[in-house]
């Protein structure tokens, strides 16, 4: 079965076993990818790659077989497989029973082996996956703005248009928005360029500001930014860093279970500066924290020449008394 990117999205999928996903837009790819993992949470997942299979494709076969005669569940994730690779597997998708499998591949020709098998297949469901045109971003802007009831008006819509936003970038924006939306922050132009903005704005001591608790410290780290506003977007986009990672868990487990689970693994100097920030934090706590920094913001941009004043006042009110209480309450 050939199915278009939004057939798909709309397609009830528990009763497929078997996916492809190809084509140059890598990011929708793993969109795809992850449409069928969530909905099969379950499932034991396996990622095998395509040199994996030319070297030793009896791995795959034995997790196949052994899925048959333990009754474990395996969702296998084959990348970046080609023609070379499949030769050595294409009777394996015969034996498909409980697992799930998906294929992804970079672009197919017509006459591909992959594509030939698959696209003659019953069993199976094929997901082209070319690059999004500026009008289908668009759409999947409005489309997800609508659903999270995230409610802005036609300037600021524009504005997001007129970043030629990948749908990664769209999904981090909406994120962060639905975020704002829930504390009932109002969104304002100067919050989306904000969130638009920094992406790139960090640093190794970026977390700081939240899990430190020498006052000495975080002045001079503090006074080391020549414009304060920076320090807001630095702490913003740590907090939303944390939170999205946090997010992931589906089953309420504890944080920093969910930190050392977390997939791709988080580098080890950072995932020990969160586990530090939580010991202080609660996620609430810091959700509660992105309100009042877009406050803060506004208060900066409106008396600039007491830009330093406001932050060290807010920094000495919200941080410095949460650290030194050890996390009891939020301020």
């Amino acid at each position: 079965m050939i199915l278009n990117v939004e057939s798909f999205l709309n397609s009830k999928i528990l009763d497929k076993k078997i996916f492809l996903f190809y084509g140059e837009n890598s990011e929708l790819v793993e969109q795809l990818n992850r449409e069928v993992i969530n909905q099969n949470q379950s499932y034991i997942k396996k990622n095998f790659y395509n040199d994996d299979i030319v070297k030793n494709s009896d791995q795959l076969d034995n997790l196949i077989s052994s899925n048959n005669i333990f009754g474990e569940k395996f969702l296998i994730i084959i990348r970046n497989l080609t023609d070379n690779g499949f030769v050595h597997i294409k009777n394996l998708f015969k034996k498909v029973d409980e697992c799930i499998i998906i294929v992804n591949c970079e672009i197919l020709k017509k006459n591909s082996k992959i594509r030939l098998e698959f696209e003659n297949s019953s069993n199976a469901t094929v997901v082209p996956c070319y690059h999004d045109s500026e009008k289908q971003l668009f759409s999947i802007l409005c489309k997800n703005l609508k659903q999270k009831k995230i409610n802005i008006n036609f300037d600021q819509l524009k504005f997001l248009q007129r970043k030629n936003m990948s749908r990664s970038k769209i999904a981090e924006i909406i994120y962060k928005l639905e975020i704002l939306n829930n504390a009932k922050t109002p969104i304002t132009t100067a919050i989306l360029e904000c969130i638009c903005n920094n992406e790139n704005t960090s640093n190794e001591d970026e977390f700081s500001l939240l899990g430190n608790t020498n006052r000495q410290e975080i002045i001079n780290f503090l006074d080391s930014k020549q414009n304060p506003l920076e320090n807001i977007i630095i702490l913003k986009n740590t907090i939303f860093r944390i939170l999205k990672i946090l997010d992931t868990s589906t089953d309420k487990k504890d944080p920093f279970e969910t930190l050392d689970t977390y997939k791709p693994k988080i580098f080890w100097k950072e995932k020990e500066k969160i586990k530090k920030i939580l010991k202080f934090w609660k996620i609430e706590d810091l959700k509660k924290l992105i309100s009042k920094l877009n406050d803060l913001e506004t208060n900066l941009k409106k008396n600039y020449d007491l830009s330093q004043l406001y932050q060290n006042n807010f920094f000495a009110n919200e941080l410095f008394k949460k650290t030194f209480k050890g996390g009891d309450n939020f301020i």
